[in-house]
């Protein structure tokens, strides 16, 4: 059998998203602010060309729909909508069904904000993009 992949806590988790990201926009990114917000995101290229952050999600159980977690993803996407940045993003870790439960309901509604899932092996899959 397979050896059983240890999960990533929330903390491990924010250092590989900023690490692959880094990677994947080929910016160094990193905790900042951008003018237009007065908020700090989690994931800023120097230029702020770049911004995104970075969303560790549960579920309590199967048959419950996230609700904190879907709040949590709306909120992240109404501050990014309002950044000046060419790229806008969210990386989310754990439970890959979280942000596709919230984008079968309002991926409308996402703009041109990226979604990403990161799994705790490291490999990087675009959701959507805006």
């Amino acid at each position: 059998p397979e050896p059983k992949l240890e999960r990533l806590s929330p903390s491990q988790f924010e250092t590989v998203a900023q690490r692959v990201m880094s990677e994947h926009f080929d910016a160094t990114l990193g905790p900042g602010t951008v003018p237009s917000v007065r908020r700090e995101f989690g994931l800023v290229s120097a230029d702020r060309r770049i911004v995104g952050e970075t969303k560790y999600c549960s579920r309590l159980r199967d048959d419950l729909l996230p609700l904190a977690d879907f709040s949590m993803i709306a909120e992240h996407v109404w501050f990014l909508e309002k950044t000046d940045a060419r790229y806008r993003f969210l990386v989310f870790g754990n439970d890959g069904q979280v942000p596709l439960m919230w984008l079968e309901r309002y991926g409308n509604l996402t703009g041109d904000v990226e979604f990403y899932y990161l799994s705790d092996d490291g490999r990087l899959k675009r959701l959507a993009s805006g």
